[in-house]
Formats: C-alpha cells, sequence, structure tokens
C-alpha cells in the first residue's frame, strides 16, 4: 500500500512539474513575441569596473517613453551606435561624447538622436570638401563623471578622438558621483586620498548584491521573465532609497528645495556641494587626460524642466533666490579655468519651448528636444573641427 501511494505521488510531482515548466515556458514565449509589462531580454552585464556593461552585439528592445518601442543592436564594442573601426579613417574628424542616459537616448531611434543629429549637420556643411565628421555615441544610461573617466581612459581615447564631449547633466550626475548622496551603492565610486589624490574604490563587487545580480544575469541574458522580474525588484529598491533620501534630504534643508537644485540657492546644501565639487574634480582629471594625448575636451551643460518658466517660476516661489542658469555660469567659468570649451544648453532649450510652444523632454528628450540640442551644438563644434583642419591635425 505504501509503495502504491509513493508511486502515486511521484507520478503526480512528475505532472505538477512538468505543467509548471510547461507553464512557464509557454508565458517565456508570451514575453518574447508580445513584450507584455515592457519585458525584454537583458542586453546588458555586471561589470567589476563599471557595474555593468553592454553586451556586444545584443539587441535591445525599449519602450518607456515614447509611443512606440526602440529597437537596435548595441554595436561590438558594448554601446549604443553604429559599428566604429579602431582605426580613425582619413580625412575623418571624431567627436567622442561621454554622458549618461540623455546621451545614450534609448528613447529615440538611434539616427535620431542629438548626436546623430549633430553628425548630420556638421557633415552637410564640412569645413573643407572631403572632410567628415564622426560623433560616437559612449553614452551609457546611470553614469556619472566616475564611470565616464574610467570610460574615457579605457574606451574612447584608443580610438584617437580628435575631440571628448562630456554631456554633464545636474539633475542626477551630482547626485549619484557620492556614496554620501547616491541611491545606488552598487557602483564605483572616488574619493580623495590625504593628498589629494583620485582614490578608486570598487568594494561594490564584494557585496552579496553584485554577486547574486552576477549569477542571476546569467539567466537574464537568455530569458525575458527572469529579467522582467529582476528589473521590477530593481527598480523597488532604487524607489525606496530614493524616497528614503530624498526624504533625509528635505529634513536637513528646511526648504522645498532640497538635492542638487539647493545648490542653485542661497542656502545650498553642504552635502551637495561636497559632491559637486568631486564632479568637478573628475572633470578635471578627464580634461587634463585629454589634454596630455593632444585632445580638444569639450563640456556641455545639459538643462534641466527649468527651461519652462512655468517650472522656473514655482522654484522661485519656493525659494526666490533659485537661479535656473547657476550650474551654465559656474561651469563655464570651471570650464575656463582647466582650459576646457564650455556650451550652455539652458538658453537654447528655452528660446526652443517659446518657439514652439512645446516641451522639448519626456522624462528625457523627445524628437524636438534632440533637434534642438543638435542645432545649439553645430556651431561651436563645428568651429573646433574647423580650427583643427585648418592646423592640419586631421589625418589626411
Amino acid at each position: 500500500m505504501k509503495k502504491g501511494i509513493r508511486i502515486s505521488f511521484g507520478r503526480a510531482f512528475a505532472f505538477s512539474s512538468i505543467a509548471v515548466l510547461a507553464a512557464l515556458a509557454s508565458l517565456e514565449v508570451l514575453l518574447r513575441l508580445t513584450h507584455l509589462f515592457g519585458a525584454a531580454v537583458s542586453w546588458s552585464q555586471p561589470d567589476p569596473l563599471l557595474g555593468y556593461r553592454y553586451v556586444p552585439h545584443k539587441r535591445y528592445w525599449f519602450f518607456k517613453e515614447n509611443d512606440h518601442p526602440i529597437t537596435g543592436r548595441i554595436n561590438r564594442y558594448g554601446f549604443r551606435d553604429k559599428d566604429w573601426s579602431m582605426e580613425k579613417p582619413e580625412d575623418t574628424y571624431r567627436i567622442a561624447v561621454l554622458g549618461d542616459s540623455f546621451v545614450e537616448a534609448f528613447a529615440v531611434e538611434s539616427d535620431r538622436t542629438f548626436l546623430a543629429l549633430l553628425e548630420r549637420r556638421l557633415n552637410e556643411n564640412p569645413c573643407r570638401p572631403g572632410i567628415r565628421a564622426e560623433v560616437m555615441n559612449f553614452g551609457r544610461s546611470g553614469y556619472t563623471q566616475t564611470e565616464e573617466l574610467l570610460v574615457l581612459t579605457h574606451d574612447v581615447l584608443p580610438f584617437s578622438p580628435d575631440v571628448v564631449m562630456l554631456v554633464f547633466y545636474p539633475g542626477n550626475d551630482i547626485e549619484d558621483v557620492s556614496k554620501e548622496t547616491s541611491p545606488e551603492p552598487d557602483r564605483p565610486f572616488f574619493h580623495l586620498s590625504s593628498t589629494g589624490a583620485l582614490v578608486l574604490d570598487t568594494s561594490f563587487t564584494e557585496a552579496g548584491r553584485y554577486k547574486i545580480r552576477s549569477l542571476v544575469n546569467r539567466v537574464k541574458q537568455h530569458s525575458a521573465l527572469v529579467s522582467l522580474i529582476g528589473d521590477r525588484v530593481n527598480l523597488y529598491v532604487r524607489m525606496k532609497r530614493f524616497e528614503q533620501r530624498d526624504q533625509a534630504d528635505r529634513m536637513h534643508a528646511g526648504t522645498g528645495i532640497s538635492g542638487s537644485r539647493s545648490l542653485c540657492t542661497a542656502r545650498p546644501s553642504s552635502t551637495y556641494a561636497s559632491s559637486y565639487a568631486l564632479n568637478k574634480i573628475l572633470i578635471k582629471a578627464m580634461a587634463d587626460a585629454c589634454r596630455q594625448r593632444g585632445v580638444d575636451f569639450m563640456l556641455v551643460v545639459l538643462c534641466e524642466e527649468t527651461y519652462v518658466p512655468r517650472i522656473e517660476r514655482q522654484l522661485k516661489d519656493m525659494d526666490p533666490t533659485f537661479d535656473p542658469y547657476f550650474f551654465e555660469k559656474d561651469l563655464e567659468k570651471y570650464a575656463s579655468e582647466i582650459g576646457a570649451s564650455f556650451i550652455g544648453l539652458q538658453k537654447a532649450f528655452r528660446e526652443g519651448y517659446e518657439e514652439s510652444g512645446a516641451l522639448l523632454h519626456w522624462s528625457h528628450l523627445n524628437y524636438l528636444g534632440h533637434s534642438v540640442a543638435a542645432k545649439a551644438l553645430a556651431p561651436r563644434v563645428r568651429s573646433l573641427l574647423c580650427r583643427g583642419y585648418d592646423k592640419g591635425e586631421i589625418a589626411k
């Protein structure tokens, strides 16, 4: 009798297991075909230096801001752009662009980002016949000047760029650059030694979270279901950390304007001021690394939503000392001190908004925002290109 029960139980367990596996397989197929709930097979992987990288040649599917999904393939070097040759082609002027998700720009097609539009504008009006501009997208979501300095030295400079353009976004570059303010601890951080030298901290690789993520990622590379679950868990954890950090900052500030925006007022947060000082040190380190290789360095400040007069008024109602142009004025002065070119986009975005009467962003830049950015950048970048050509610095 007991043997019969064991056999019946074994059969029931086997049938149940098969049924569960069949259901999971069906759900996996459904998610891959329909992208239900925004599901997609992961195209990123953990990285012990940068926190994460994109998988070369991996297909991506992104549908979070636009009214349609954006698809494509990561290039062979792990960036969202066309494939490049390591050796710079003759009569080519290379502009390598570093930045975060605003540069990466998954919300629009790769040929409609402000970098692609900038390249098109430069090549429609070249300095001399036969000269070609190549704008290279080294942007990646979530990166700050910490990761960008590492990408510059390890990934960008081997391509022999003529110009390195750093796109700085105050909205999260300041918060994320320091352990003191970042809601995401699983990333590299720089801090200063007693002598003022930059010291890299990659201790996040020793945390259990990173080790678990590395194991799970092997499955995420092949499963939309596991990727969806992992992304939802990570999003929940990040949001809870952000809420706790934001609440603590508001209580400390004692004012309606907190975080990095407090730096635009007469009562800046000392914690965020310290993070901003680190941003500047890292920017200088990038400028110095470029100068040592004979590469021009350009700092671009991407404005926040304060280009909209209504949002500016709301912030000034909260604190009359709020200055929406603070970062542009401060970083233009700093760029001059370190010998870097500078472009601020706040005025261009304000003019673009007033001319069109339409917003230039969703969460990130929309199509109009990318067009306005490219139009504002083209003349200044072209002046560098023409100067480089006249000096004979471009390969012939």
